[in-house]
């Protein structure tokens, strides 16, 4: 079964490696090495023993092998493509839609959902009222927002998910529960920092999370003395949280602007 997955890789990576570096661009410099590592912890946050049950014959194994690699080079090598790219004149939904179309094309052996993209599906996790290893909608996961104008709320602490920020969060707290780290980029008010205040609920209980707020006076010591705030030392020279506690350090504005004459970051 472990060569099945290693011949599988072999035929979508080069292929989908080749076919980013002809025809697009990213919103960030992403290195080969960077993206074969996010397949990779992708790969291993899917490829667990509760969704390869071993009453699977060795045919069920490969097929939904194939399926957790496709779902993840699409976000390992596709979830980053930036809406300057050359075949994404309208912006990212057409930059996806192309790369959508030739990653269905090229790799036909997994049916993705004829409606939508490759990016507007996920595989959940297994449950006995879903069939196995098949694809869900992401907008299947929003939740219905319990906001009235007749509240008179701030509309600056309203929160009404939608689909792009349903699916940026779910693959963030994927990412988070295995340790891997992660980048949201993106302009101004576009909602990078209200996702990540409301990802926090979705980590697991045994989850202690730092919220730090960089800015022109932010260097390594103010940083560190934030961080040490939720550490403990634990043996010899190995510290952590307390207990069997993880830390998610979030870190807000960490690409600030270049400083102005006037020593001001605020641009």
């Amino acid at each position: 079964r472990v060569e099945t997955l290693r011949a599988l890789v072999m035929h979508y990576v080069p292929l989908i490696l080749i076919h980013i570096r002809r025809e697009f661009k990213q919103v960030v410099p992403v290195t080969e090495v960077g993206m074969a590592r996010g397949l990779l912890t992708l790969l291993d946050a899917g490829l667990t023993t509760e969704a390869f049950p071993k009453a699977m014959s060795d045919e069920e194994v490969a097929k939904a092998q194939e399926k957790y690699l496709a779902f993840a080079c699409v976000w390992a090598f596709g979830g980053a493509l930036a809406p300057n790219s050359s075949s994404a004149a309208g912006g990212v939904e057409t930059a996806r839609k192309t790369f959508s179309s030739w990653f269905k094309a090229k790799f036909p052996a997994v049916k993705f959902p004829q409606k939508g993209t490759v990016f507007d599906h996920y595989l959940p996790a297994p449950s006995p009222s879903l069939p196995p290893h098949a694809f869900a909608p992401w907008a299947s996961l929003l939740q219905p927002s319990d906001y009235n104008a007749r509240d008179n709320l701030d509309l600056a602490n309203v929160y009404i998910a939608t689909q792009e920020s349903t699916t940026a969060t779910a693959l963030l707290a994927l990412l988070l529960t295995q340790r891997h780290p992660a980048l949201l980029v993106g302009p101004t008010a576009a909602g990078k920092s209200t996702l990540l205040h409301n990802i926090r609920p979705t980590l697991p209980g045994e989850t202690v999370t730092v919220h730090y707020q960089a800015s022109y006076y932010t260097d390594s010591r103010a940083l560190q003395g934030v961080v040490e705030e939720h550490i403990v030392k634990r043996a010899g020279k190995t510290f952590g949280p307390p207990g069997i506690k993880t830390l998610v350090a979030m870190i807000d504005d960490v690409g600030l602007c270049r400083a102005d004459a006037f020593g001001e970051q605020s641009g």
